[in-house]
């Protein structure tokens, strides 16, 4: 019965497209222990948060997601989680500054895990880089680092630091780093916290991605980045690696 019900509503939302035939498919689903991919998923909070939040209580419920990977969404500003959690101290849409950007970083993000912060410092790179690419277009020196940094996360690396451009020391000044060309020395070390997992490669990487692009964007991209990976439901760095490669990692 239930599963005529759920393709009934299905094919109700294919012929008419309507939101309201749309909410009533995916609540059926998660209604009756369905999963969801990242599309629907963030299809169903787009409608109704309350509902993709019993979706994710229920998971955590059934052992499908760790509760510190719910929190560590609601750290990232996701709606259905904080739903879930309760909005975590620090979690605001206030002014978002550089140094708003570096306690984020290095006190709530670091707090789960190396991954999470190597994730962080590839988020802040990639976003850096577009404002390189804006000036900068036939440099390919970031984007080496960054795919690099990608291919080891995912345990694919085909590139070795030997192998990888030389970045002049001047890049490290303060004045450097508020250009676009800082995007080079945030590369950099984003693919440095892959090979040694320290503390002031991700610091540097995250800092200095919110002086060349802006606190807010950085933040956006880490949010894109981490939410889908932390609920389990997608992984966004592993997506573009197999994209570039040909390949489903």
């Amino acid at each position: 019965m239930n599963d005529r019900r759920l393709r009934a509503l299905e094919r109700r939302f294919e012929e008419s497209g309507s939101e309201p035939d749309e909410l009533a498919y995916l609540h059926e689903r998660v209604r009756t222990g369905g999963a969801l991919g990242w599309e629907r998923y963030s299809r169903l909070a787009e409608l109704n948060v309350e509902a993709a939040a019993d979706y994710l209580k229920a998971r955590v419920e059934r052992g499908e997601l760790e509760q510190e990977r719910l929190e560590l969404a609601a750290h990232c500003s996701h709606s259905p989680a904080i739903e879930v959690v309760g909005r975590p101290k620090g979690c605001s849409e206030v002014p978002f500054d550089l140094a708003a950007l570096d306690d984020w970083t290095q006190l709530t993000l670091a707090s789960y895990g190396v991954e999470v912060w190597q994730r962080a410092a590839v988020a802040a790179a990639r976003e850096a880089f577009r404002s390189w690419s804006a000036v900068l277009p036939e440099d390919p020196r970031p984007l080496e680092f960054l795919e690099a940094a990608e291919e080891s996360l995912c345990g694919t690396r085909s590139r070795t630091y030997r192998t990888l451009p030389l970045v002049p020391f001047w890049f490290m000044t303060d004045e450097a780093c508020r250009r676009p060309e800082g995007a080079l020395w945030c590369a950099k070390n984003a693919f440095l916290s892959l090979r040694n997992p320290a503390p002031h490669h991700v610091s540097f990487a995250v800092h200095i991605a919110g002086e060349v692009a802006t606190p807010p964007k950085i933040r956006e991209a880490l949010r894109l980045d981490l939410v889908p990976w932390s609920l389990g439901a997608a992984d966004p760095v592993r997506s573009r690696v197999a994209k570039r490669q040909g390949t489903h990692l």
